[in-house]
């Protein structure tokens, strides 16, 4: 064999190697391709069945006091974030009122109970229902619409103080009872509910157990 046919010969072999490298590389991406085609339709039917089943809950849970009332606590719980909203700059004064800054302004603090007080018998309305489930839009992901979680915040800053009012004018138990609402809030809030809700909800609790602890202690 000359070495023309050699030369021949070894690109022949080479092509050929080639060719079933292609092929088992055509082959494998047609592999994947099914593999993964499989998965997403296996994921998107977990997916749906996920949806469904939290779709299919009723949000049922005790109350913290008397008997519940017939009905979704989110109902008033959204009356009492939109009358939230309308308080403007309040943010910073009910927390400085609730976190004892010397600084805080108390007369503000009156003002905002009489003008938003409303709010406040939203969530005591809410908070004796019996459910609480917020229509969440999973299948938007990000672009769903959650509560809002500054006047969340507010709500219960605002429960607080009227909390710290009521008591000062020697009634307890209604100081205690509005506290007990702002907690069943705080709870409901994160509830079935995406990780910053959980969040806001941890944070509220920990305010309204706080206060009930230093209510009792008073």
């Amino acid at each position: 064999m000359n070495i023309e046919q050699k030369r021949m010969s070894g690109l022949k072999i080479t092509g050929i190697v080639a060719a079933v490298l292609f092929a088992l590389a055509v082959g494998v991406w047609f592999w994947l391709a099914a593999v993964s085609k499989r998965g997403w339709a296996q994921m998107a039917t977990e997916l749906q069945a996920m949806l469904a089943e939290r779709r299919g809950r009723d949000g049922a849970r005790p109350v913290l006091r008397g008997t519940a009332v017939a009905g979704n606590a989110w109902d008033d719980y959204g009356n009492a974030l939109l009358e939230m909203k309308k308080a403007k700059g309040a943010s910073q004064v009910l927390y400085g009122f609730v976190t004892k800054d010397a600084k805080a302004d108390r007369a503000k603090v009156g003002e905002l109970l009489a003008t938003h007080g409303s709010a406040l018998d939203a969530l005591r309305s809410g908070a004796g229902k019996s459910r609480a489930s917020y229509a969440y839009q999973w299948e938007r992901g990000f672009a769903m619409d959650v509560p809002s979680l500054m006047e969340s915040q507010m709500l219960v800053n605002l429960a607080i103080c009227r909390a710290r009012s009521l008591a000062e004018e020697g009634k307890g138990r209604e100081a205690a009872e509005l506290l007990l609402d702002a907690g069943q809030f705080g709870r409901d809030l994160g509830s079935d509910a995406v990780i910053i809700s959980e969040m806001i909800s941890l944070a509220a609790l920990a305010l309204v157990l706080d206060e009930l602890k230093a209510h009792s202690l008073s």
